[in-house]
């Protein structure tokens, strides 16, 4: 008879689990889930969530991260908290499971040395180990695991409250005017808000009454700036009769929101959270294929990425906003690109912002194209009015200049007053400078 050894329930022994086992695999053999590539070099895909009714691929998996996170009911997880909701299993259930199935320990007998007992869950486990030692991955992510850095603190947040506004949106869409008069007005379908989780702000204080009772958790709302305090003392939600759209970041975390004005009455268009940093918008769903066409469609606003996303157009990101700080440009520059469209508005705002982040990657050397659209019977005319009127795609293509056509090209428009004129010359004096400097042709 072989001698049966003993592997021991150690934070050692459950990394190997978590880091050994692909939670796709998971999925595919105990859920018969059908997933769909989102990158499948580093692990990444989509599919319905088996924890509710899910009409559109809302749950992402993360096999080098060992977690998974459904956007539409908020479920989470990694290994251990999949089998134990898929068979009822407590956490030493689970771990034999896991070990035994996918490991191949066969001549093991599994024993628990922390005395949890049976009957617990592994965040159980997670709780009564929290003071000796955090329970992580070789990548430090796990899924409640947030003291390694403020993107991780919120993440989880970022994740509930994205949620909580896409639940609120499809409630009110056929009965909030506001709501539907912006989402009808952008063209934007149920298939597409649905797609990029986007959510609504009601005018009430949504958040506060959601988490009213938890002063942890409103604390971490008001760092973060979706909860503020007025002058009286009293606090409020941010976002308010607002479209939420949701950034999420190439591993499918959503790292900061964008909250758009409904009405023409607040005073800023946009809110964004603190934690919006130096990010681009749209990276999550458009990477593969920047690397795969080696090129970058950058908009200025997040819907009108979406609107070109919606059209087909899957390369683009938004630039969020028209400044460009160090840390943008670097960021731009690491994009797997060779060319660089930039398509903002033709106004004089538009036209700036473009042709300042133009100046920027001329100087790396870069190769680049501008969009012009021109002002029709002298109305200004952007990406939205464009959508459902003329073929996006072909329309860049017709309208697409080196950057010296594209200054000529506004220059001779009405897009800008004559008074304003200057602005784009000196653009065009910095350009011909960049042309002779590394002998480019623009």
């Amino acid at each position: 008879m072989v001698e049966k050894k003993f592997l021991k329930i150690s934070d050692e022994n459950i990394k190997r689990i978590i880091n050994e086992i692909k939670l796709s695999d998971i999925f595919e053999k105990e859920a018969n889930a059908t997933l769909i590539p989102i990158n499948r070099s580093e692990g990444r895909y989509k599919t319905r969530c088996i924890f509710h009714n899910d009409k559109n691929p809302s749950l992402f998996i993360s096999d080098k991260k060992g977690v998974y996170h459904c956007f539409g009911c908020g479920s989470s997880g990694n290994v251990f908290t999949l089998i134990e909701k898929l068979k009822n299993y407590d956490f030493v259930q689970s771990f034999n499971y896991l070990a035994r199935n996918y490991l191949y320990y066969d001549n093991y007998d599994y024993v628990v040395k922390h005395d949890i007992g049976r009957n617990k869950s592994f965040n159980d486990y997670k709780k009564e180990k929290k003071s000796e030692q955090k329970i992580i991955n070789n990548k430090e992510k796990v899924e409640n695991d947030y003291e390694i850095n403020n993107k991780q603190i919120y993440s989880e947040l970022l994740f509930d409250v994205t949620a909580l506004y896409r639940a609120k949106l499809f409630k009110e869409i056929n009965t909030n005017q506001d709501l539907l008069n912006y989402v009808k007005k952008r063209k934007l379908t149920l298939t597409t808000i649905s797609k990029f989780y986007i959510g609504y702000a009601p005018n009430e204080n949504l958040l506060l009454s959601e988490y009213g009772n938890d002063k942890e958790t409103l604390k971490k709302l008001f760092d973060i700036g979706l909860i503020r305090q007025n002058e009286k003392g009293q606090f409020y939600d941010t976002f308010r009769n607002r479209l939420i759209i949701p950034s999420l970041d190439e591993n499918g975390q959503v790292d900061f929101l964008v909250g758009r004005a409904l009405d023409s009455e607040s005073k800023f268009k946009y809110l964004y959270t603190k934690t919006k940093l130096e990010n681009f918008y749209g990276l999550f769903w458009s990477k593969e294929y920047i690397e795969k066409y080696n090129s970058v469609v950058i908009t200025e606003g997040q819907i009108d990425a979406i609107s070109l996303m919606q059209e087909g157009i899957n390369n683009v990101i938004s630039f969020n906003g028209s400044s460009i700080s160090e840390a943008k440009k670097n960021k731009l520059l690491s994009l797997k690109a060779d060319t660089y469209i930039l398509f903002f508005d033709s106004d004089l705002a538009g036209s700036k912002s473009m042709l300042t982040i133009s100046k920027e990657l001329l100087n790396q050397g870069k190769y680049l194209r501008l969009v012009f659209i021109p002002f029709k019977d002298g109305e200004k005319t952007d990406i939205n009015d464009l959508c459902g009127k003329v073929n996006l795609r072909d329309y860049i293509i017709k309208n697409i200049y080196r950057p010296l056509d594209f200054i000529d090209k506004i220059l001779n428009s009405k897009n800008i007053e004559e008074k304003d004129k200057h602005i784009i010359e000196n653009f065009k004096n910095d350009f011909i400078e960049i042309s002779k400097e590394r002998k480019m042709i623009l």
